[in-house]
Parts: C-alpha cells; sequence; structure tokens
C-alpha cells in the first residue's frame, strides 16, 4: 500500500509539471522542445501505460540536457524527473543515482526533500537497502523537520524491516489498547 502511494505520488508530480501540447518530435529540435514532444507523448497517453522506449529516450534526453545546461534553471527540474522515470521502470539504481545528483546539486531546491525521502524509499523498496534506507530516513528527519514528509518518514523508519504481518498486529495492540 505504501509503495502503492508513492509511486501514485510521483506520478501525480511528474503529470502537473507538463502542460504543453503535442508535438511531432522532429531531428533538430532543440533539447527542450524534444523534452516537451517526449513528455506530452509519456505524460498524456489516455491508455495510463508506461511507454519503454519514449520513456528511455525521454531519459536520455534529460541526461543530455542535464550535462549540456548545469546552470539553467530547468536543470534541477529535469533530474528529479528523470529519476522519478527511472523509479516507474524499477530501474532503483540509477533513480538513486539521479536523486543524489539533485540532493548534492541543488540543496536549497524546493523538491530537495522529496528527493531524499524518495532516495531512502527506493533504497527500502527497490533496491531491498534497508541499512542504507534507515540511514537516509534519518538525515530526512533531521534535515526537514518542517516537511509534509516528516511523519512518514518517520513512520517508514520504525517499521523498515517489518512485515506485513508484524505491521497488522502492531496496529491491531495499538487499536486495543486505546
Amino acid at each position: 500500500m505504501k509503495q502503492f502511494l508513492v509511486i501514485a505520488y510521483i506520478l501525480m508530480l511528474a503529470f502537473t509539471s507538463c502542460n504543453n501540447p503535442t508535438k511531432p518530435i522532429a531531428q533538430n529540435e532543440s533539447l527542450p522542445k524534444k523534452i516537451d514532444s517526449l513528455e506530452m507523448i509519456l505524460f498524456h497517453d489516455s491508455m495510463g501505460t508506461v511507454n519503454q522506449k519514449v520513456s528511455q529516450e525521454l531519459m536520455l534526453t534529460y541526461e543530455k540536457y542535464v550535462n549540456q545546461n548545469p546552470d539553467d534553471s530547468l536543470t534541477a527540474d529535469y533530474l528529479f524527473r528523470n529519476a522519478q522515470i527511472a523509479l516507474s521502470l524499477k530501474l532503483g539504481s540509477r533513480s538513486v543515482n539521479y536523486l543524489e545528483q539533485f540532493c548534492t546539486k541543488y540543496p536549497q531546491h524546493p523538491k530537495a526533500p522529496h528527493a531524499l525521502f524518495l532516495e531512502a524509499f527506493v533504497y527500502e523498496t527497490e533496491l531491498n537497502k534497508p541499512d542504507v534506507a534507515k540511514q537516509k530516513y534519518q538525515e530526512f528527519i533531521d534535515k526537514y523537520p518542517k516537511s509534509e514528509l516528516y511523519l512518514d518518514a518517520k513512520a517508514s523508519l520504525q517499521n523498515i524491516g517489518k512485515s506485513g504481518e508484524e505491521l497488522i498486529n502492531e496496529f491491531e495492540k495499538k487499536n486495543t489498547s486505546k
């Protein structure tokens, strides 16, 4: 359930970040125009499916833009979106790589708390590295005590490594003691 909510949150962020009309992709388009075109194809698919070919092309285009324009105002958002797409394709290591870059290069960006939380989540759920996830959740808790994700990070930190059955038993025990 938790994984579903985070994936839904990621997709919501991705959908709300693109609002341009669909255009055919030309070979000589500038990178921002190509990105806009690929985003329109990917995020406005009426079937709601992930087009792996378009996703991978968009990831490569984001990467190219980020490398060619490290100081541009769009670079941070493209790096974050790349992490989201990598996660949606179950490419946990790549997603973590993009998120680490984001957190290192843009620690003051409004999405920095989300990036660090997402990094911890990917370590926990996709890469099955609970020790690293614990470190990242704790880092998040220490850095962003006023974040909307603060309580989620605390809960995640407390529940890492517990089975679904253990979580249910704890929940039931908590409810009966009230």
